[in-house]
């Protein structure tokens, strides 16, 4: 988009501006701007879940005001090249998700059908052996330890890239 800018501007090319502008939105819509809340939901413990959510909807909000206040600065790096005003922000939107799809296949962890269960696991086992008791976590609403059922927790242990964790 940023490199074709010139060519995409002229008033001729508006069919070609809108089929390149709309498969750049749509592959940005696809990036950790939507992901990040299912990111959250997904890689956590069930107890810390909606606080891990809220960190990552704060996150959210303030990269969105970073971009709306650093914008204007980017489109006056340009000087009074009208071209490189508009090509501008494309470069920088590209960079960042190029940089956001490095971070996403280098650094975030692989993510299962069971991860919620192994997190959950690996969070009872770390509160127990912190000192806190577990017998009620995890219980419905009028359900005691006495008639719970513990077919939830794996009584073998949960092997985690090559870590015992009991729960």
């Amino acid at each position: 988009m940023a490199g074709d800018y010139f060519n995409l501007s002229q008033p001729g090319m508006v069919g070609g501006f809108v089929v390149v502008y709309g498969v750049f939105l749509a592959l940005g819509e696809f990036g950790p701007g939507n992901n990040i809340g299912l990111l959250a939901a997904k890689t956590c413990a069930t107890g810390i879940r909606g606080k891990y959510y809220g960190i990552a909807a704060a996150i959210g909000k303030i990269g969105a005001f970073v971009g709306t206040w650093v914008f204007p600065y980017i489109q006056a790096a340009a000087g009074d090249n009208a071209v490189a005003t508009a090509q501008y922000p494309f470069w920088v939107s590209s960079s960042l998700c190029v940089l956001s799809a490095a971070l996403a296949l280098f650094c975030l962890p692989h993510i299962g059908q069971d991860t919620i269960a192994l997190e959950d696991a690996r969070f009872r086992a770390y509160l127990e052996a912190n000192g806190y008791d577990t017998r009620q976590l995890g219980l419905k609403k009028g359900e005691s330890v006495e008639n719970a059922h513990d077919s939830d927790i794996p009584s073998e242990g949960v092997a985690v890239k090559g870590e015992k964790t009991v729960a």
